[in-house]
């Protein structure tokens, strides 16, 4: 579990430490111990102990093995730890950001759909690799295609600027002038970009 910041409790660092399944039961023992008061009753909000309360219902062994394989990482740079397994995957250096950012909500896309679907939220390995080399090469093919693609004139962005709904519309969602300049930029260049793509088929 990845809580930038977060201060780890008593029960949250038992759970992390315990890296067998022995261990494991000893820690939901201690914890339950510590969640419930001298009546045996949970002392905790209802949302929470809905969720507690599915979790000690569970087979123990099962919960034990899970909670054996759970860390807490507080740690503020995530990015940091990503870059090092993309580069494994061959993404380039250049592309490392983009791809960090798509990623991070590709997952958190998934899990929401298999949320509200009453699904399990298990993202696949496979699955992620797949949609994961998807993008690169798409996002390898973009900055070819504009590598290659004629630079318009000064004088067509300030024609475009003064002139075109799309950049009005633009503007209207507030876009920075920065992002609004790339966007005419990669119009203007739109018909070679095409014959490009064409051309590689």
């Amino acid at each position: 579990m990845y809580a930038p910041h977060a201060r780890i409790g008593s029960i949250a660092r038992a759970l992390h430490d315990a890296d067998t399944c022995q261990r494991a039961h000893v820690a939901l023992k201690k914890a339950r111990a510590l969640l419930t008061g001298q009546d045996g009753r949970w002392a905790l909000g209802s949302s929470v102990r809905e969720s507690v309360e599915d979790t000690y219902r569970a087979d123990p062994n099962l919960v034990a093995t899970i909670i054996s394989r759970f860390t807490v990482d507080t740690s503020d740079d995530l990015d940091g730890q990503l870059k090092p397994l993309l580069r494994d995957l061959l993404v380039g250096e250049e592309a490392l950001d983009d791809v960090i950012h798509w990623a991070q909500g590709w997952v958190k896309n998934t899990i929401e759909q298999y949320l509200n679907q009453g699904e399990p939220a298990q993202v696949g390995k496979l699955a992620f690799r797949d949609a994961l080399s998807h993008y690169v090469r798409r996002h390898d093919r973009i900055a070819i295609l504009r590598s290659v693609a004629a630079k318009p004139t000064s004088e067509q962005v300030e024609a475009e600027l003064e002139e075109r709904n799309y950049v009005r519309q633009l503007r209207l969602i507030a876009l920075d002038y920065d992002d609004i300049i790339e966007a005419v930029n990669d119009f203007l260049g739109l018909p070679g970009i095409v014959w490009v793509g064409q051309a590689l088929g």
